[in-house]
């Protein structure tokens, strides 16, 4: 079965979650994607909530026992399938209605009450209701806008949100998105485009755990001093690679937005010109990570702060390049070699222009 997705681009996140399973269709093909997501991890069914375990009991005609999960879903989605050949998928607004609705030509021009018969609206679409089609011309700034998918919309959705998951921590989810303008050359390179976004999938997930919590700093220190990244944005021959990090949060039975951090790699800085200095900055701040975490959850002890001051340093001065900062980072790394703590995994390294030791 091939998909054709007749959508523009636009930082709507369902929008951007139907471009991302898309993009994993094109590179992998649709029984390879979903062969890669046979495991879907557990943490992320907190995503279903409310009426979505009703919807997909109708939608694939399960059993009152039957165990609704995403892993479910898509089992379901790619038997209903598995003997088409062709869907496009394409969008359409009823502003009389305050709908919008994804799906193939025959489903988004139905009538509305059809529509919200066979289509389905699960909690994790409703996030950004108001993105895409909010304006004071149309008048819905006041508007609840629900969103409305068939099922191959939902499938290139579904797959979507498993490609761009990265991490869970409590009621806090972390995906991680390509940047909205990449889409239009994605399509030409997914697996090039594809690559650099699992890395940094798994390099947030790594730095959230090593945190036990998320770090604005250490996370965008970890991912900015990733040799394997910059190679692979490098690989792309471009001056820089957008991408974006989106926290979502389950309050109750609704899945609210709270943070959309927009991450660019510029591949051309002077930071990425000697990669083992770029090791061996990833390898201090790894090394720091424990003591850092231990002042975060409020432990006592003076090697916490220090730690802690050490990333907040080393981030200012990769955003200014001002050396002050730089000396302040070797201050506090100077601290840590005379405490020794235990929460030092090894000796952390002092930091200069192009040096690391």
């Amino acid at each position: 079965m091939q998909f054709r997705l007749k959508l523009p681009p636009a930082p709507s996140l369902v929008t951007s979650w139907l471009w991302e399973g898309y993009l994993e269709v094109l590179d992998k093909g649709l029984e390879g994607v979903v062969t890669e997501n046979s495991n879907i991890p557990d943490d992320l069914n907190v995503v279903l909530t409310g009426n979505d375990y009703n919807s997909i009991r109708r939608i694939c005609k399960a059993g009152e026992g039957e165990k609704i999960t995403l892993e479910f879903l898509l089992k379901c989605l790619m038997n209903t399938f598995r003997d088409m050949e062709e869907y496009s998928v394409t969008v359409k607004v009823d502003l009389n209605n305050y709908s919008q609705m994804y799906g193939t030509k025959d489903f988004i021009e139905k009538g509305f009450s059809e529509v919200t018969r066979s289509g389905i609206s699960l909690q994790l679409m409703k996030v950004d209701r108001y993105q895409g089609i909010s304006s004071f011309e149309l008048k819905t700034f006041s508007k609840q806008v629900t969103t409305y998918a068939d099922a191959p919309a939902l499938l290139l959705f579904l797959l979507g949100v498993l490609s761009t998951f990265s991490v869970r921590r409590s009621a806090e989810l972390y995906f991680i998105f390509l940047g909205t303008t990449e889409y239009a050359s994605a399509v030409n390179e997914p697996t090039l485009y594809l690559n650099i976004k699992n890395i940094i999938r798994r390099e947030v997930r790594n730095a959230v755990e090593e945190m036990n919590g998320w770090f604005d700093e250490y996370v965008y220190l970890r991912i900015l001093f990733n040799k394997e990244i910059i190679e692979s944005a490098k690989n792309l021959m471009k001056e820089a690679v957008n991408l974006r990090i989106v926290k979502i949060l389950r309050e109750g039975q609704t899945l609210k937005v709270y943070a959309d951090y927009p991450l660019t790699i510029l591949t051309r800085s002077k930071l990425f010109e000697n990669l083992d200095l770029v090791d061996c900055i990833n390898s201090s701040l790894d090394s720091v990570a424990g003591c850092a975490s231990r002042f975060i959850a409020g432990k006592p002890g003076e090697e916490g702060y220090h730690a802690y001051m050490a990333i907040k340093k080393l981030y200012m001065y990769v955003n200014t390049f001002n050396p002050t900062f730089l000396a302040e980072y070797n201050r506090e790394i100077a601290m840590l070699r005379e405490l020794k703590p235990k929460c030092v995994k090894e000796r952390p390294k002092f930091l200069y222009e192009q040096k690391c030791e």
